[in-house]
């Protein structure tokens, strides 16, 4: 995930060791054990290999992971136990941590299955029923939460769960992205971006219908989407006229 990897980045700069557990490809979700990626003195990552269910679930599987983060935690002996994202395979073995006396940090954007829900219905009844049950106890073996944006009070006090909540937002330094421009080229021509996967849990889809039709109005509106896709994803095709760029990494440049 880039907020992982730019969350690993950021602690690296402020003098932090860091070592990742995560999931991804590589072997069968089954094989004991995981792989190991020395990546430089400040950072080791651990990968156990996953079953992926794709969108609109993503959600990974992995057997064995509880374990896996188990053994690292006696190898490395962490100073801080942080998990990111809650109701990912990752979280559930937040409430065995702590059981055994470790305390977590948890980091979140949403709560999945409670404050959003994913489109199609199966879907939505899964994520819900799993937010309500595993997510809850979670959320409730963490022993503090960090959300990027405000939660319902309500809410995080019927999960008792207000108390150790805050919130911090995501920033970003606009610098990169502020260049000098003539307001002749911007009443020439004005453009739309789009940024990250395309999956309907990003919205792409809502962001393509509602700035597409008005290429109709303004000839001369252009509109990007730029991110990961899978080669078969429908929109491509569906929408001839949007640049789809696929995976890039000047990001600022394109802003």
């Amino acid at each position: 995930m880039v907020s992982s990897v730019k969350l690993a980045e950021l602690w690296q700069r402020m003098g932090y060791r860091v070592v990742v557990v995560c999931m991804g490809k590589g072997g069968s979700p089954w094989r004991r054990g995981s792989t190991v990626e020395e990546i430089s003195a400040t950072l080791r990552i651990y990968r156990k290999p996953d079953f992926f269910l794709r969108d609109p679930l993503n959600f990974g599987i992995a057997p064995g992971f509880g374990s896996l983060v188990r053994k690292v935690i006696a190898k490395e002996h962490p100073d801080l136990l942080i998990c990111n994202k809650v109701l990912f395979w990752g979280s559930f073995c937040l409430p065995l941590l702590r059981a055994r006396g470790h305390k977590i940090l948890l980091l979140t954007d949403t709560l999945v299955g409670m404050t959003w829900q994913p489109r199609p219905v199966m879907a939505k009844i899964i994520m819900s029923i799993g937010a309500w049950t595993m997510g809850w106890l979670v959320l409730r073996s963490a022993t503090s939460i960090v959300f990027f944006h405000p939660q319902p009070p309500r809410l995080l006090r019927l999960l008792g769960i207000e108390q150790k909540s805050r919130v911090i937002p995501t920033g970003i330094d606009p610098a990169p992205f502020l260049h000098e421009r003539h307001r002749t080229d911007i009443a020439r021509s004005l453009s739309a971006v789009y940024i990250g996967r395309l999956e309907s849990v990003k919205g792409v889809d809502d962001f393509l219908a509602a700035a597409v039709p008005l290429q109709k109005i303004f000839p001369r509106f252009g509109i990007r989407v730029v991110g990961w896709y899978a080669p078969d994803h429908p929109l491509p095709r569906h929408y001839p006229t949007v640049q789809f760029t696929g995976l890039r990494e000047d990001i600022p440049e394109i802003l």
